[in-house]
This record gives structure tokens, C-alpha cells and sequence, in this order.
């Protein structure tokens, strides 16, 4: 009698290929809607990136997680590693926000400050071979998220409070800013943040992503 042995490495490698030949779906996209300023103090400032996320497939996508930095003047002052704990619905729309901390020694003088955001957020495509490859991390699909401009404070030093509108869609998403290119107004909190403790600023640290201020 003769016995075959299949190897589990060729016939995942046969998969994925079959998976990258054939697969309809595409990967969601990405972009930065607007910036608001959460907290400062004498020792840092904490910003929320706003971000909205789009899926182009008939099946929810969750997203795994959100690798990012923040550099300013070409300088990099932040790098995060962020858990999303959040699914795209179907051919949906979400918003979410990234945090951001910049310490007070990495914090220009200027009002306007130029910036530029980049990273990835890996993904889990539709699919039980897709969830299978990506469990065996054969393959997990990132998709870029990238950003630049100048972060205005000069209405930071406005006494009105931070608004916001919620989502019907998304329980608790953070409302975007109106996005204009290049710039991205901040906007402060109601209550004083000078006596606020300082944010942490260790990178690397994992999390949900912040969907409230």
C-alpha cells in the first residue's frame, strides 16, 4: 500500500497564490480628515488624527492594526502602534481617530507647524482562505495611510469648545473637521489643561484606537 504525505508549506504557498491570482476584493483606503488638539500642557501636547475609512468590498473588513509615525520639520517625534478593534462595514464608511503626543521639547515655537503623517494598517481580507493565511501570518495585507500639512494653532487659543456630531453609523466615532489641504485647525478642549498630567509618550505602546476625544 502506498501512502502520500502532503506537506502543509506547498499546498499554503499553492493557496496563496490561488488566493492573490483570484481574489475580487480590494483593499480599503484611507485618509486623514482633520486634526483636533485633545490635551497640552508644560510637558506635551496630545492631538487626534481624524481618520475616515472606506471599504469597497460587499464584506466587512477588520482591521488589525494601525502602525504610524509623525514627523515634523522631517524630524520623526512620534511612532505608535495602535490596535483598531474595529470592523469596516460593507461597502461602508467609518471614522476613527489616531493619537498622536508630541513633547514639549519636540514642539516648535511657531503656530504653524508643519507635519507629515505616514504608516500602514494591516487587514483581514474576506474570505476563510484569506483568515487562514493571515492566522498562519502567511499573508496579512496592509494598506498606507499617509498625510501632510500644517497643523494651525492659532484657533487653539480660542475659548469655544470642542464640538462634535455624531455618526448615525458609528456609535461613538469622533465627528470630522472640514479637511482643507495643507492645513488642519486644531481645536481645544473646553476645560483648562494646564494642570493636566502629561500624556505618555512611549512609542510603541499598543491600544484600541481612540474613537472619542
Amino acid at each position: 500500500m502506498i501512502s502520500i504525505r502532503l506537506h502543509p508549506i506547498p499546498l499554503l504557498a499553492a493557496a496563496l497564490l490561488l488566493l492573490t491570482g483570484c481574489s475580487s476584493s480590494k483593499p480599503p483606503t484611507f485618509k486623514v480628515t482633520g486634526v483636533q488638539l485633545r490635551e497640552q500642557n508644560e510637558r506635551a501636547s496630545e492631538f487626534l488624527f481624524q481618520i475616515e475609512a472606506a471599504n469597497p468590498n460587499g464584506r466587512e473588513v477588520p482591521l488589525f492594526e494601525a502602525n504610524y509615525t509623525l514627523s515634523i520639520d522631517g524630524r520623526e517625534v512620534f511612532r505608535a502602534i495602535r490596535t483598531p478593534e474595529t470592523t469596516l462595514r460593507r461597502y461602508g464608511v467609518q471614522r476613527f481617530t489616531l493619537p498622536v503626543v508630541i513633547p514639549a521639547e519636540d514642539m516648535p515655537v511657531s503656530l504653524q507647524i508643519p507635519y507629515n503623517l505616514s504608516g500602514t494598517i494591516t487587514y483581514l481580507m474576506p474570505g476563510a482562505l484569506a483568515e487562514i493565511l493571515f492566522d498562519r501570518e502567511i499573508r496579512r495585507p496592509k494598506a498606507a495611510i499617509s498625510d501632510s500639512g500644517t497643523l494651525d494653532l492659532t484657533t487653539a487659543l480660542l475659548p469655544h469648545p470642542l464640538t462634535e456630531t455624531p455618526d448615525p453609523h458609528t456609535p461613538n466615532a469622533l465627528a470630522s473637521t472640514p479637511h482643507t489641504p495643507h492645513s488642519h485647525p486644531a481645536k481645544p478642549l473646553a476645560h483648562a489643561l494646564s494642570g493636566a498630567s502629561a500624556p505618555s509618550t512611549t512609542g510603541g505602546t499598543t491600544g484600541g484606537l481612540d474613537s472619542t476625544p
